[in-house]
């Protein structure tokens, strides 16, 4: 996915263009939503190791009044509303792939949450990223079929500031 700016009154990065779309995207399923004429909850996990996953999962969950999880978190305390008909992720790519502590949360937790959530209709992902997301919205993808039965919907990266830090003179990415 090229995120492109959609207005010329955004500022011109990548990231306002983003969420100026995301705005949008509220307004349609609120217009929904009150059509349907009954209250909806979304659930959106996120692991952060430096904190931009957090952020824009923060402003994610804003716009779109999803309820977020911190994956972390969920491990000691398992929150599972009552009605969730969209599931979400944000999470950040480490050498074009999942982190491990991902891959654990989707082996291990995510099954045992799942059966108390029948209705999800609707699956996303939102990888952070120093520059692409290289194989890890496939591995996402095999992960959640694998162990949850749940197709990947859609996908969208948003590149962040690259935060590799073992040589700062090399751009990984």
């Amino acid at each position: 996915i090229i995120l492109k700016q959609s207005n010329k009154g955004v500022k011109k990065d990548k990231f306002s263009a983003f969420i100026y779309g995301l705005f949008y995207i509220k307004q349609d399923e609120d217009k929904k939503k009150k059509r349907r004429g009954r209250d909806i909850s979304k659930m959106l996990f996120y692991f952060s190791g430096t904190g931009n996953s957090k952020l824009v999962a923060q402003h994610l969950a804003m716009l779109t009044q999803d309820f977020s999880y911190d994956m972390e978190k969920c491990q000691a305390q398992p929150y599972v509303p009552v009605t969730t008909t969209s599931l979400g992720f944000v999470i950040p790519v480490y050498a074009w792939g999942l982190p491990l502590f991902v891959e654990n949360f989707f082996r291990k937790l995510l099954p045992s949450i799942l059966p108390a959530l029948p209705d999800i209709t609707y699956v996303y992902a939102v990888f952070t990223c120093g520059g692409n997301i290289g194989y890890a919205d496939e591995e996402l993808r095999k992960l959640l079929l694998s162990f949850a039965r749940l197709p990947l919907h859609a996908v969208w990266s948003v590149r962040m500031p690259n935060t590799y830090v073992c040589m700062p003179f090399y751009d990984a990415d």
